[in-house]
């Protein structure tokens, strides 16, 4: 799934000047981490390449899923 908010004002150290992006990486039952490092670059090229934010702009936060639901069935 992927959601973009546009005409989003991101600052860094006060400063808006620049694009920058802020993703979040929702992935389920990978505690160790498995894969982001190469995940990120790749990640970071995409939005390069697409919106023409320097990869040094862009900001990965990934989150841990233990548990998911769907259509009422839980994953865990």
């Amino acid at each position: 799934m992927l959601e973009f908010e546009a005409e989003c004002s991101l600052y860094l150290r006060g400063d808006n000047s620049e694009p920058m992006g802020y993703i979040t990486v929702a992935v389920f039952a990978n505690p160790d981490q498995r894969g982001y490092a190469q995940l990120s670059p790749m990640i970071a090229k995409l939005f390069h390449e697409t919106l023409g934010i320097d990869p040094t702009s862009v900001f990965i936060k990934y989150e841990d899923i233990s548990c998911w639901s769907i259509a009422g069935h839980v994953l865990s």
